[in-house]
C-alpha cells in the first residue's frame, strides 16, 4: 500500500495549487526531499509544472511523474487550484491522501488529515 500525499504552494491570493504523490507521502521522505531540496518558491514551481507524481526525488529529472513525460499534460495530471486552506485539507481528507504538503511564508507545513 502507498503513502499518498498532495504537495501544494500558497498563491499571493490564498489559494493553493498543488499536485498528487502516490509513493512514500510520509513526512520521513516527501516531507524531508520538500524541505531539503524544494526549499523556493521558483524550485517548487518547476516541479508543479510537472503535474501528478508516481514518486518524488532530490532533482526533477528522477521525479517519476504519472503522465512518464507526455506533453502537453493530460488533463487528470495538471496541478489543480484549491479556495483555500480548508478546502485544500478537506480534499485530501475526501480522497483518502495521508499526508499534505504547503509552501507558504517561505516554509514547508505538514497536515496529517485524519488527526
Amino acid at each position: 500500500m502507498s503513502t499518498r500525499s498532495t504537495i501544494g504552494m500558497t498563491l499571493t491570493n490564498e489559494m493553493i495549487v498543488c499536485i498528487y504523490c502516490y509513493h512514500d507521502g510520509y513526512p520521513d521522505h516527501v516531507g524531508q526531499i520538500l524541505a531539503k531540496y524544494y526549499d523556493t518558491e521558483e524550485k517548487i514551481k518547476d516541479l508543479m509544472k510537472g503535474g501528478h507524481l508516481e514518486w518524488i526525488e532530490s532533482k526533477l529529472s528522477l521525479c517519476d511523474y504519472t503522465h512518464r513525460g507526455s506533453y502537453p499534460l493530460p488533463e487528470n495530471c495538471c496541478p489543480v487550484t484549491r479556495r483555500s486552506l480548508g478546502d485544500f485539507i478537506q480534499k485530501i481528507r475526501e480522497e483518502n491522501h495521508d499526508y499534505g504538503y504547503i509552501y507558504r511564508d517561505g516554509k514547508w507545513h505538514v497536515y496529517n488529515p485524519n488527526e
